[in-house]
């Protein structure tokens, strides 16, 4: 069992005896719980005994939250769903497979993950749990309850005289605000910002370079006056958090723990930049002399001088196209240095935020342990004038090389990055798979749930996170949501990202039994370096979904040596994940075993489970097939037929609408069933894309009945969330190719799902949309939880591809025989066009 591996032996022996004891062949989250619990301690250095109230506190929102991890995603059972992790503070995101960003809707970077969408996030960033008052939303708070310092973002500095004067923030009320991508193609994100009062408008561009890990901000400042404006300060403010903290199983302590997340902070007075680190070994020893007294010039000169020699780690550079007047690098106020943290000095440079606000910065050039910087440059605006800058922001494992991207990309310039950009987006969206319909938003809401798809894939692996969001904590691969994210690739024309992310999951795959799962079995989720997130050992509904995913894949490769290179590179998982459902039997009613479905910390024997076993193993069969491995075949048949029959008798009630029902995992207590329910997810799955049954049969014609007057109401306003429809419009849409009939009842869910769920200015989903009421008492959906939520906006993207192109939708072959690939050929599979392209 892996997370056991640093646990006394004697723990290990009571848990596999407990198991034993129980007849059951895994352990339950009551029974991983202590040891899970034991491991938060140690990952965060915490004693078991807490020596004060505020490490009793820190230590309780750590575990309450890990926990509630597991019940978050799929299901949103709370007033407030995003009150145990507090709220997601992203409007857009920017990336590259590499560097990725996540921006607010008043253009804050509020997540900053490098060297990958999955790890680490490099931001000091944190929003509330919940409002002032219990149960009430952290979205009622500025910020959503992060300080006043968090984050990284730019304002103006107002000469006394002028209308407003002092310091204001971009992201302040002063400015009414407007955000979009620059195209549906594009990956550029515009915020507008405009001060009515001042005749000031700002523009402000974000973008991660398609080549280098360097984010790229460009300002442009416009005069609306018929006369001057000015003197001006213009302002840019970061509170890095370099990091380089993950811990298995708990993929929090990147982001909730930035106390312990940042090293150092230095202005260089030669190049202007600032350099924002964290090495390798994070030992503060590097830096002792430098904060021996008051760092000087020929300090930090000194210094930089010899930072290569440093252990590779976090290095950020940031450069401005423009000269500061004045800057500052000072200790965060708001999240200071622990005790013990540091090298110890009396030397304590104020805060650069609150510094800010002097119209000046007080040129302090470095800062330790939790360090934040500023920079400030004075202009002035003709009438009808416009005044532009750029800051770039640089990550490497090095200085050096950090350095020399920021150093490229300086002299590549604004406008060349902006336009190559804008060009590789173009290029990459150019042979896709689109939507065959007039409207507009609908293809435009397309290309960017592909964009989406994209910027959450680690280049390295191929990996495909949930969401970028630190809040929840989402950066990980699940293989559930990556099975139809892959789907969506293929039906795009982006099989060689398919390609890859298979093989990862076949890397990651569990390869021998353990108490924690069987030999073909996966963990709940993976970082993008293969390393298990969240803490539920095995989900049996994601190992169907894997089994599926590795086979369905080989439907749409183009030749022959394409689908067989690719299955004899896979076939040992599809064949081990296929062996562990068959094993996976509750012999008293021919059901799948127990285990843990839809991240739901109890093990249940639901219909997703279900279903996801019986497609599993029906794909395993295929494959076999395929591969000629008759030998396996007969079994693998029987038990499929059996497990079919057992969910016809255990979950179907015959003459009603919305035939099956499950048992909803929040209402069983210690592995009893109390009660059962319909459930839209699991009779979605079992049309699509289990096609469990005929469709001309009473059943599924009964259950696509059943989801279309289910998720009616989600989509028009007349319920509180809205977190499944788009499962159950994607199974209507597969259900209804040809029908007329049906197509009629599902094109208005459609529209209300692509025209009133996403963002209506960036086009993305969270994971929840929740029913608001503007100030005029008209209804409006507030997406919530991860956004963007990649499965959310995947599903969407297949539902209107099951639509309108049925074509692309369903799998050119069938591949009911084995193939060869001639020798002659040596298996030289077509490469594609590269999926890829970005920093790797």
């Amino acid at each position: 069992m892996d997370f056991m591996d640093d646990q006394p032996i004697t723990e290990v022996t009571e848990v596999i005896e407990r198991v034993k004891r129980n007849s059951r062949p895994f352990v339950t989250w009551r029974e991983y719980a202590p040891l899970f619990l034991r491991k938060l301690r140690t990952s965060f250095h915490i004693p078991a005994a807490p020596t004060s109230p505020r490490k009793s506190r820190i230590i309780a929102w750590v575990v309450l939250a890990t926990a509630l991890f597991a019940g978050v995603q799929g299901h949103a059972q709370s007033l407030d769903p995003e009150s145990p992790f507090g709220a997601t503070n992203i409007n857009a995101a920017v990336g590259n497979g590499g560097l990725s960003a996540g921006i607010s809707q008043h253009g804050t970077i509020t997540v900053l993950r490098w060297p990958s969408p999955s790890y680490y996030d490099q931001l000091n960033y944190k929003t509330a749990t919940q409002g002032i008052t219990p149960g009430s939303s952290a979205r009622t708070l500025p910020h959503f309850g992060a300080y006043d310092n968090a984050g990284s973002f730019a304002g103006l500095y107002f000469t006394a005289g002028m209308p407003i004067s002092g310091m204001v923030w971009l992201r302040d009320p002063v400015f009414t605000t407007q955000q979009y991508y620059d195209s549906p193609d594009s990956d550029v994100l515009v915020t507008q910002y405009t001060s009515a009062a001042e005749g000031i408008r700002v523009t402000q561009y974000d973008l991660v370079m398609p080549g280098k890990d360097v984010l790229v901000r460009h300002y442009v400042i416009d005069n609306l006056n018929a006369v001057p404006v000015g003197p001006l300060n213009f302002v840019y403010y970061e509170n890095l958090a370099p990091c380089l903290n993950k811990t298995k199983y708990i993929p929090i302590d990147d982001w909730m723990n930035d106390s312990v997340n940042d090293y150092a902070c230095l202005y260089d007075p030669v190049s202007k930049q600032l350099v924002h680190f964290m090495p390798g070994d994070q030992n503060f020893s590097h830096i002792a002399t430098l904060f021996s007294g008051t760092p000087g010039q020929t300090d930090v000169e000194n210094f930089l001088s010899s930072i290569t020699g440093l252990p590779d780690g976090v290095y950020a550079v940031i450069g401005f196209d423009f000269t500061p007047g004045s800057f500052q690098v000072g200790d965060d106020f708001s999240t200071p240095c622990p005790l013990g943290r540091g090298v110890a000095t009396p030397y304590s440079p104020a805060d650069a935020y609150y510094s800010s606000y002097a119209g000046t910065l007080p040129d302090s050039l470095a800062a330790q342990c939790q360090a934040n910087a500023a920079v400030m440059k004075q202009f002035s605006i003709d009438a009808q004038g416009t005044v532009e800058f750029t800051v770039y922001l640089s990550f490497a494992k090095d200085y050096i090389s950090a350095r020399s991207d920021l150093d490229s990309a300086e002299a590549l310039g604004w406008q060349n990055i902006y336009d190559d950009t804008n060009a590789w987006w173009k290029q990459w969206l150019s042979t896709a798979k689109l939507p065959n319909t007039t409207d507009p938003v609908i293809v435009s809401f397309a290309k960017r749930a592909l964009i989406s798809i994209r910027v959450a894939t680690d280049n390295r692996t191929g990996a495909i996170v949930a969401s970028i969001a630190t809040q929840p904590p989402y950066a990980e691969d699940w293989p559930r949501d990556g099975s139809f994210i892959n789907y969506a690739l293929d039906v795009a024309g982006y099989h060689d990202m398919v390609t890859k992310h298979n093989l990862f999951y076949a890397q990651v795959q569990r390869q021998t039994d353990t108490t924690a799962g069987p030999a073909g079995s996966f963990d709940m989720n993976f970082y993008a370096d293969g390393m298990p997130g969240g803490p539920i050992p095995f989900e049996i509904d994601e190992t169907g979904l894997g089994v599926w995913t590795l086979w369905e894949h080989t439907l749409f490769l183009g030749s022959a040596c394409d689908r067989v290179h690719y299955m004899q590179r896979v076939w040992p998982a599809i064949k081990l994940g296929t062996q562990a459902l068959v094993n996976c039997k509750d012999s008293t009613n021919n059901l799948q075993c127990y285990a843990n479905e839809d991240d739901n910390v109890v093990q249940t024997q639901g219909l997703q489970g279900a279903i996801a076993t019986w497609l599993g193993i029906e794909s395993g069969i295929r494959a076999a097939k395929y591969m000629n491995d008759t030998g396996v075949i007969p079994a693998w048949q029987a038990r499929a037929d059996e497990l079919k029959q057992a969910i016809l008798s255990n979950f179907f009630t015959s003459g009603t609408a919305g035939s099956w029902t499950t048992c909803t995992a929040y209402e069983i207590v210690y592995d009893q069933c109390g009660a059962f329910t319909k459930e839209v997810g699991s009779g979605a799955w079992s049309i699509w894309p289990a096609e469990f049954l005929p469709f001309t049969s009473s059943t599924m014609i009964s259950e696509g009945t059943y989801l279309a007057s289910t998720i009616a109401p989600d989509l028009t306003y007349q319920t509180t969330f809205d977190t499944i429809a788009s499962q159950a419009t994607l199974a209507l849409a597969v259900l209804y190719q040809g029908n007329q009939q049906g197509q009629a009842v599902l094109d208005p869910l459609i529209y209300d799902l692509l025209h009133n769920v996403p963002t209506h200015d960036t086009q993305h989903m969270g994971e929840v949309a929740v029913t608001m009421l503007d100030a005029n008492g008209n209804p409006y959906f507030q997406n919530e939880v991860a956004i963007p939520h990649v499965w959310e906006q995947t599903l969407s993207y297949l539902t209107v591809m099951a639509r309108y192109n049925p074509q692309d939708f369903n799998p050119p072959h069938a591949l009911d025989n084995p193939e060869s690939c001639p020798s002659s050929s040596g298996c030289a599979c077509d490469t594609h066009r590269d999926g890829g392209g970005h920093s790797g």
